[in-house]
């Protein structure tokens, strides 16, 4: 089996080397040699040398998580890109596993890995991971997190990477990953989440409220851009955008909180032009 040159994107900011160098270690601890493009967004540079040419730190003077990762649309040397958040390990048999599989689906355009839990590796980080396998519908695109996922290096370029205009620290705070694998579905891209490329991710914290409605409002502000598009199938997470946290004030004991953030939501598809 040939191996499949691969480059690692991780952008970092405001994180410690502590923190940011067991990310990097699981990457060079991997059984198969590959690049790394550790893309660093803090106002003073961390002190993380080159290692033998497999490391490249790569200082980009913004806070946006898109403009940031865009950087791979200027790599031209791997045949896929893999994406992964600074805070998170590979499983050992990460690229042994990727090989085997692009080796078996060599039709596949992108590929999101299942992140799990850090604390506790059998856990999943997120049930958007409980079921594998191939992408082929609308509401199974949000599958791809972008903490841990792999595309096509000539994929990345033809979808023009990730909008800039949604992430953190740009003007839209979330749903970077969620829209580049809407583009990838109406463009017919090959997709799958696969259970074998493992992420381990420290376990989500619980969000305030006002990082909550950051959340909402880009989530809004994405669907009004598809839908504005002519993408009728954002319909359906419109109404998931809308139902869930209204059923979830309903119920809850802090309905306020879910209330905010469903403002917050029709507001980002109120304003977005």
């Amino acid at each position: 089996m040939s191996l499949t040159k691969v480059t690692f994107v991780i952008n970092t900011f405001g994180r410690s080397e502590e923190v940011i160098g067991p990310s990097i270690d699981s990457i060079l601890n991997q059984s198969q040699e590959s690049q790394i493009y550790l893309i660093d967004q803090n106002h003073n540079p961390l002190n993380i040398l080159p290692i033998n040419g497999q490391l490249k730190v790569v200082r980009i003077d913004t806070t946006s998580l898109s403009k940031a990762r865009n950087y791979a649309l200027s790599l031209n040397e791997a045949d896929w890109i893999i994406f992964l958040d600074d805070d998170a390990v590979l499983d050992d048999c990460y690229l042994e596993n990727f090989n085997q599989l692009i080796s078996q689906k060599p039709n596949l355009d992108i590929i999101a890995g299942t992140i799990f839990c850090l604390e506790d590796r059998q856990k999943l980080y997120s049930q958007r991971h409980s079921s594998e396998g191939a992408i082929n519908f609308f509401h199974q695109t949000k599958k791809v997190m972008g903490g841990n996922f792999a595309i096509r290096s000539k994929t990345f370029k033809e979808l023009s990477g990730f909008d800039e205009n949604f992430g953190a620290g740009s003007q839209w705070f979330a749903g970077e990953d969620t829209d580049l694998s809407w583009k990838a579905f109406f463009n017919h891209k090959n997709m799958m989440l696969s259970h074998d490329l493992k992420v381990f991710h420290p376990s989500p914290a619980k969000i305030s409220l006002e990082k909550a409605c950051m959340y909402g409002a880009g989530k809004g502000a994405l669907v009004k851009k598809w839908l504005k598009q002519g993408h009728y199938h954002a319909i359906y997470e419109l109404f998931e955008m809308i139902s869930v946290p209204l059923i979830k004030a309903i119920l809850s004991r802090q309905p306020t909180f879910h209330f905010k953030s469903l403002l917050a939501r029709l507001k980002g598809l109120r304003d977005y032009k």
